[in-house]
């Protein structure tokens, strides 16, 4: 009884997880190549002192990256069910 109960949940959450990747995995890619690019070829330092000697542009880019955090949010949690699939509780 107890090994079909967690069968379940984890059939569950196994196919929600992979359901998720499958609508989402260019996004994410997206993301890893642009983490990738930053870890790479960018000095933290120097984007430092360049954000400190141009607030404005500190400030522009950081309201963008949250109206584009927001915007990928969004799609993330609207994301069409499969027939026979039931939306999960959040």
């Amino acid at each position: 009884m107890v090994l079909k109960i967690i069968d379940i949940i984890f059939s569950g959450m196994i196919g929600y997880v992979i359901d998720t990747l499958y609508h989402n995995w260019q996004y994410l890619l997206i993301s890893i190549l642009i983490a990738v690019g930053l870890a790479v070829y960018i000095n933290p330092a120097k984007l430092k002192s360049l954000f400190l000697r141009r607030s404005k542009l500190m400030i522009f880019s950081s309201v963008g990256f949250g109206a584009f955090a927001c915007l990928y949010d969004c799609r993330t949690r609207h994301q069409p069910r499969r027939p026979g699939r039931p939306e999960p509780d959040r």
